[in-house]
């Protein structure tokens, strides 16, 4: 299992998936995954499916792959593979939104808008230098901003700091 942060818009087969709402066989997959996924994952064909959470808000993908072996998978099994990854989106979003034992101090300082919107692209997979070139600031002061959020937050690290942030319901 590999994971990649990409932002929604640089990958065009999660548009497809987008609007069909259900997981999507891609049996040629070069039109719609930039290049360096083939080659990294050793792929020309996937499945993507949507991970919704309990809102019907977009969360993330779930990609599989054969790693070349021939797969073409049946309307059945592309049902079965909804309902799979639509209980475990379940289960992974009940997690994420409990709050009955918070590991942050309630008086925690609130980030400012723009810190919010820079973990709000963090969340969403965007990269330091992406960031800085979407809200027009210079990468110096987007890793400033970063470096506030992660101390702000008390986190160690980035996905610490959007996972308290989406706990605290300061990003969606």
């Amino acid at each position: 299992m590999q994971r990649i942060q990409e932002p929604v818009h640089n990958v065009p087969g999660f548009h497809t998936v987008l609007q069909a709402g259900r997981s999507v066989w891609f049996d040629d997959a070069e039109p719609y995954v930039p290049p360096h996924y083939l080659k990294t994952f050793n792929t020309d064909s996937f499945l993507a499916s949507p991970i919704y959470n309990q809102n019907r808000q977009l969360m993330s993908f779930l990609l599989l792959d054969c790693e070349k072996e021939p797969f073409h998978p049946s309307e059945r099994t592309l049902e079965t593979v909804d309902a799979l990854v639509s209980r475990a989106a379940k289960s992974l979003s009940s997690v994420l939104s409990q709050s009955s034992a918070p590991d942050w101090p309630q008086t925690s300082p609130l980030l400012t808008a723009r810190e919010k919107q820079v973990t709000q692209l963090l969340a969403e997979g965007y990269t330091t230098k992406e960031i800085a070139a979407h809200l027009y600031l210079s990468h110096h002061t987007i890793t400033e901003h970063i470096r506030t959020i992660l101390s702000k937050l008390k986190a160690k690290n980035r996905p610490e700091a959007i996972a308290k942030a989406f706990r605290q319901h300061l990003i969606h």
